[in-house]
């Protein structure tokens, strides 16, 4: 009896995934093609340009920039810079999201905790197809193309107080993500998203940053005025390390669990089922 129980209830949990599956494969409206710009977006000076930013998928991306590196004989701090101004032309600020069609899992997470913005685009493979990415979407892409010359990497994050709210947005603090790229022995800084104009050349522009320079944090992003900076609101991490693991392993567990938990929960009704049976 109690085997049929837990059969029961198992097709039980069986029934209600298929239906939750079924429910957000049909009825999910997912825009999963990129997002082509209109000639009527204020794109905020943004430098763009629509035949690179058609580019969907990171294979070709990587192909593009391969043939161009070695037409053109760049070397050293030469590539990171072609591939940070490729990045400003294919992207317009924006977040792009994964298809989540049959996720149930990934949208009931994303509904219950949206601030952790569980549907945004994290792979590299996922932030290609797309001509919209936010500061870490294009941080992820651009450390990915690097490191396939050869180049350390990390992440830069930056928690500064402003002392006034931008218009736009109305943040407090300057919350931002980009990368540094480390060539010979220097450590150079490089931001396709916001796309301030620099010498990308110099590797101290990246030193005075993480000391908390507000001359040069200022140089950078003119449109923002800072409150006091300490060094700690400026901050490097995951070097070498895909920056978004976490976000990432639950998208793909989430989907795996939405697509399949119904049949492990059929085979386990089925399973205690018989084992029922066989005590009786």
């Amino acid at each position: 009896m109690h085997y049929q129980s837990l059969s029961l209830f198992s097709g039980l949990i069986s029934l209600l995934c298929f239906l939750f599956f079924s429910v957000s494969f049909f009825l999910t409206n997912n825009i999963t093609q990129k997002e082509l710009l209109s000639t009527q977006e204020n794109m905020h000076n943004e430098i763009y340009d629509p035949e690179i930013g058609s580019i969907n998928t990171l294979q070709e991306l990587k192909k593009i920039i391969r043939i161009d590196v070695e037409q053109e004989n760049l070397i050293g701090i030469e590539i990171p810079i072609y591939i940070d101004d490729l990045l400003r032309k294919k992207f317009i600020h924006g977040s792009s999201s994964i298809n989540t069609k049959g996720n149930w899992l990934l949208q009931s997470a994303d509904y219950l905790f949206p601030s952790r913005e569980l549907t945004f685009s994290f792979s590299p493979e996922d932030v290609a197809m797309h001509n919209r990415g936010i500061c870490s979407q294009q941080a992820i892409l651009f450390q990915e193309l690097v490191s396939d010359f050869g180049f350390e990497y990390e992440s830069v994050g930056f928690n500064v107080p402003l002392l006034e709210f931008k218009e736009v947005d109305g943040d407090k603090e300057f919350n931002h993500f980009a990368s540094a790229v480390k060539v010979d022995s220097n450590w150079y800084y490089f931001d396709s998203n916001l796309e301030p104009m620099y010498d990308r050349n110099n590797h101290l522009v990246y030193s005075e940053l993480l000391i908390g320079q507000s001359e040069r944090l200022t140089e950078l992003y003119p449109s923002y005025k800072w409150a006091d900076i300490t060094e700690s609101m400026i901050y490097r991490s995951s070097r070498n390390m895909f920056p978004a693991p976490n976000g990432f392993l639950f998208q793909q567990i989430s989907k795996v669990f939405s697509f399949f938990s119904w049949i492990f929960f059929c085979l386990l009704s089925i399973l205690l089922l018989r084992l029922s049976k066989s005590n009786n």
